[in-house]
């Protein structure tokens, strides 16, 4: 008999999971010997992963785009975003604004830098979205539109609420991951520009032959990166970059209460600098999906139970692991997004 058996079966089952998982959502190079392999992305991995995603991807945004208005489907395909202002009825609005402002109940806190994150869950079983606030999920306009952005791809919801500070990651520019991912937020306050406002370099989102020379380059050394993220597949880049990539500096979206913005972040991307403290609300949903699907599975009858069971699942766990310390810069609490 095998002395150390499981021990012997998870040696033997790892390079064959470490393959696999080019066809999944896995991004990082520094924590897979395979999507990592300096020799594999100079025979071209890495390019050939974000060619096959972009295209899978691609006849999946067009698909559920039928239901998007054409100039919304034409200006996500062409700059990577969609901003739509007053996009609520003034009085659903008003119910949602309210909701978030007498909020109390579970909060996931995160802390990047000084830079501090909030997020109500809509499926985290200790939060309490009100129920103006938990119809967005099945809004119609909504809810096209992010399945457009996402190719199907179900969202997770949340009111975020965002305090700015020194030292913040997401304030450098940068992309996602390897593949079309969308998010959203619904501004629930204006957010000007001493509210560090998203910013976005248009046209990012596109595969160009300048951005696949680009990538080609930077995921033969990625694994020996050391920024924290760039390594792990969220590609870093400097406004040299964007010159060799033929693409403007990043747009500041400043925008006024009650407006929509839809945002690939493959696509660079990141947060504008802030007064230290500065503040910004709004619902955010989040979609990502494995892009090397044709069809994603669709939220609906026992699909959609088994989604919010799995969801709920998580975040009790997430919950339990950060009370117990053991998720570095998370906190959760019961209380206040504003506090």
């Amino acid at each position: 008999m095998l002395s150390g058996g499981p021990g012997v079966l998870r040696r033997a089952i790892r390079p064959l999971l470490s393959v696999a998982a080019i066809f999944t959502t896995a991004k990082s190079f520094r924590r897979s010997p395979v999507l990592g392999s300096p020799l594999l992305n100079a025979c071209g991995l890495h390019v050939a992963r974000l060619i096959v995603a972009h295209l899978m991807m691609g006849l999946r945004i067009r698909l559920f785009g039928v239901m998007v208005p054409a100039p919304d489907r034409r200006a996500f395909a062409r700059t990577g975003l969609i901003i739509k202002p007053d996009f609520l009825p003034p009085e659903l609005f008003a119910r949602i604004v309210a909701e978030a402002e007498r909020y109390q109940g579970g909060v996931q806190e995160f802390q990047e830098g000084e830079a501090i994150t909030r997020r109500a869950m809509f499926d985290d079983p200790a939060s309490a979205p009100g129920p103006a606030t938990r119809s967005l999920e099945t809004w119609k306009p909504l809810a096209r539109t992010m399945a457009m952005a996402s190719g199907g791809a179900p969202a997770i919801w949340s009111i975020e609420c965002v305090v700015h500070g020194a030292g913040d990651p997401q304030a450098t520019l940068h992309s996602d991951t390897f593949h079309p991912t969308a998010k959203c937020w619904l501004y629930l306050t204006d957010v000007g520009p001493t509210e560090g406002p998203f910013m976005y370099v248009v046209g990012s989102n596109r595969l160009t032959w300048r951005r696949l020379v680009w990538e080609y380059r930077r995921s033969r050394i990625a694994r020996d990166l050391d920024d924290g993220h760039s390594e792990h597949g969220s590609l870093r880049a400097t406004s040299d970059d964007l010159i060799e990539l033929g693409l403007a500096e990043p747009r500041a979206i400043a925008v006024k209460a009650n407006t929509l913005v839809v945002a690939n972040t493959y696509g660079f991307h990141k947060r504008s600098m802030a007064p230290a403290g500065a503040m910004r609300t709004a619902i955010m949903g989040y979609a990502r999906d494995n892009p090397f699907l044709p069809v994603s599975l669709p939220p609906v009858g026992v699909a959609q139970g088994l989604l919010a069971r799995g969801r709920q699942r998580y975040f009790r766990w997430l919950r339990r692991e950060t009370e117990a310390g053991r998720i570095a810069g998370r906190r959760v609490y019961v209380g206040r997004l504003d506090r």
